[in-house]
């Protein structure tokens, strides 16, 4: 195994690239998302 990831070209990148690597590329389209988290953790 190389260590290299693909990811899927057809996912809405995030703009945070260590994001978008863990969600393969991004958010899948046609889907609503909502991100939570405490105060003053960078959402």
């Amino acid at each position: 195994m190389s260590g290299v990831v693909e990811m899927s070209s057809n996912r809405v990148k995030t703009g945070i690239s260590s994001l978008d690597e863990i969600m393969e590329g991004g958010f899948p389209p046609g889907r609503v998302y909502i991100v939570a988290g405490e105060a003053g953790t960078g959402k």
